[in-house]
């Protein structure tokens, strides 16, 4: 069974990429999980400690929201409950909870999208079998704009991106992880602005990737809003509407003065056009 992860850095089309592929037949996914991310302690500089031996507060807490939020993976938690004394637990009981779900299910492939699990990605590789993960990659300023803009209309849910310098920090560290895998195998780089305008060709190229045999996916009914994949916790997923929006440099535009656009641009771009170079380098091999 393959098991894919998506990752990124938010707002940068990961939503849309496990739309896509959750449209399959031969795929199961469920909404965002973070659960990795939410068995770790809250104090960043006590997280090391996680390795060793998780903070029980936190673990109840995530078993908690994957009860309430996630109920059909937390039955299968209640049938085999396996405790979480360190992180790689958690990656193990992620596995087990997703594959025995899909198999359920009769899927072949499982999805698992939620963008900071880019940080875990060699904890995830070593502890399960069969895992590849696809980074999405959009242009900084259309990503920028787009988590200034969630920073701005829901403040109480994105914290720490309520400032354009909050946003472009937030962007450079998603997208300096990703940087780390580009010649790694198992690790496929989407380009956000290639999936807008050759979506058969991006499509085609993301099933070969991870070996789902061919379906015409109708992309004007692609569905990022989609009640499966997002949750009434996610209110700018359904500012979205189906099929392949072309947005961009729109809310760029929009939301930024001069001042601000080269901000962004002056702290983006070179690490953007060198990653955009390495992956279209790659794609020539």
């Amino acid at each position: 069974m393959k098991k894919i992860f998506i990752v990124g850095v938010p707002r940068s089309g990961t939503t849309l990429t496990q739309s896509i592929l959750a449209a399959h037949p031969q795929v199961f996914s469920t909404r965002e999980t973070h659960f990795i991310h939410r068995m770790r302690r809250q104090t960043a500089g006590l997280r090391f400690l996680d390795h060793f031996t998780l903070h029980k507060k936190s673990v109840d807490s995530a078993l908690d929201k994957l009860a309430t939020q996630f109920p059909e993976l937390y039955r299968q938690y209640e049938r085999d409950a396996r405790a979480c004394r360190k992180l790689s637990d958690t990656v193990k009981l992620l596995d087990h909870l997703f594959t025995t779900a899909a198999l359920a299910d009769k899927k072949t492939h499982w999805v698992e999208k939620s963008p900071e699990h880019v940080g875990y990605i060699r904890l995830i590789d070593r502890h399960i079998e069969q895992s590849i993960f696809i980074h999405t990659i959009r242009d900084p300023r259309d990503n920028i704009a787009s988590l200034y803009d969630a920073g701005k209309k829901y403040a109480d849910l994105w914290v720490d991106q309520n400032t354009v310098q909050q946003c472009i920090d937030r962007y450079k560290y998603f997208l300096s992880k990703s940087i780390d895998f580009i010649h790694k195998k198992g690790h496929f780089f989407l380009l956000y602005e290639k999936l807008i305008t050759e979506p058969s060709q991006q499509i085609e190229a993301l099933y070969a990737f991870t070996e789902l045999k061919g379906y015409a996916v109708n992309v004007q009914m692609i569905d990022s809003g989609n009640t499966k994949i997002t949750s009434e916790e996610e209110p700018w997923k359904k500012e979205v509407g189906k099929g392949l929006q072309d947005t961009r440099l729109l809310k760029y535009n929009q939301l930024f003065s001069a001042s601000q656009k080269k901000l962004i641009q002056d702290q983006t771009e070179q690490q953007y056009q060198e990653l955009i170079a390495h992956i279209e380098a790659q794609s020539l091999l």
